[in-house]
């Protein structure tokens, strides 16, 4: 296993990221999601950082904050 700070981001699927990260986007609306919503969420937020300690922690918990029943 290669730990997330230590992977080169430059060898990711950047059309698989940006195809995850809408179907995460959309997840609020379609009022099915759970722990792995979350899960996905938290994922594409590292994802879209240039490296882990530029991870915006900031955006993902307004997006939890939609997804409470």
């Amino acid at each position: 296993m290669i730990l997330l700070e230590d992977q080169d981001r430059s060898l990711w699927n950047r059309e698989q990221i940006s195809e995850g990260r809408a179907l995460v986007e959309q997840a609020p609306a379609s009022q099915r999601f759970g722990m792995y919503t979350i899960q996905a969420a938290i994922a594409a937020i590292h994802a879209a950082a240039p490296s882990t300690t530029a991870t915006a922690w900031t955006k993902l918990w307004p997006g939890m904050m939609c997804w409470r029943r």
